[in-house]
């Protein structure tokens, strides 16, 4: 039931029938929309780099070559490659003059595109694709 700011619930005045501000107690909706499992899969950049370097040490499985990047645009490459290399979102602005909401537009685009559920798997698609090369290689 909507609280009135006349005494009774009731007025006559249409100006006075207006609902009180929320309640400032009532429980708020959580912030994010995501899963928690979703927000646990940041990985820290030195478990990324040992990630990516356990991953190009392994040999090659029997497993079919990753999809194309038919679908990305070239812009969308240029941000692929730098999240490959282990560039932060803020890095990879600065390196493409870009700003930081734009980047993580391009990479939640990449994410949808790619099939990818976090920035590891993108690098992985990009190794996979051909983008980057192992330093040692």
């Amino acid at each position: 039931m909507t609280r009135y700011r006349a005494q009774g619930g009731r007025c006559k005045s249409p100006l006075l029938r207006r609902p009180l501000a929320p309640d400032p107690w009532a429980p708020r909706p959580p912030r994010s929309n995501a899963p928690p499992e979703a927000e646990a899969a940041l990985l820290a950049p030195a478990v990324t780099r040992r990630l990516i370097a356990e991953f190009v040490r392994r040999p090659a499985s029997g497993r079919p070559p990753a999809p194309g990047l038919d679908g990305i645009t070239v812009r969308e490459r240029e941000v692929l490659v730098l999240v490959a290399h282990g560039l932060s979102n803020g890095e990879i602005a600065a390196e493409l003059h870009l700003s930081l909401a734009t980047v993580k537009s391009h990479i939640g685009h990449l994410l949808g595109k790619l099939g990818a559920r976090d920035r590891a798997q993108l690098v992985v698609a990009a190794y996979e694709a051909g983008l980057v090369q192992p330093a040692g290689r």
